[in-house]
């Protein structure tokens, strides 16, 4: 690492040099550094604008994902909803097969009194 005053020297030793360059030379660095400053901000400015058009992007994508969060249920939700969904299924089997033997058992009584009837009423 370099001293302070190794600094110094070396800043003096390129000022001599610059100041040395003949005025036209000393114009045409001048004229690239200009040129050279003028392209870094030129750089920054478009960078700055690509920033800002990335965060933009990116504080629309957060809204969007909120949104697209809002619309799905959480987890536990749709297992507790889907439990009961099975419970009520199975509900409604039993209740099925109870109406078909209810139904079985009227449709075989029924067949008993018509046989009933046509045996012994009807002759």
């Amino acid at each position: 690492m370099m001293s302070d005053s190794s600094d110094d020297t070396s800043i003096r030793a390129r000022l001599a040099v610059l100041e040395a360059l003949a005025p036209r030379e000393r114009e045409a660095t001048r004229e690239r550094i200009d040129l050279l400053m003028g392209a870094a901000k030129e750089a920054l400015s478009i960078q700055t604008g690509e920033l800002a058009r990335r965060l933009g992007d990116l504080n629309g994508e957060a809204a969007r994902l909120r949104a697209i969060q809002a619309e799905y249920i959480p987890r536990e939700t749709y297992y507790a909803k889907h439990d009961d969904m099975a419970k009520a299924i199975v509900a409604l089997q039993v209740a099925q097969s109870n109406i078909i033997g209810r139904i079985a058992v009227i449709s075989a009584i029924v067949g008993f009194a018509v046989a009933l009837i046509v045996r012994w009423i009807l002759p």
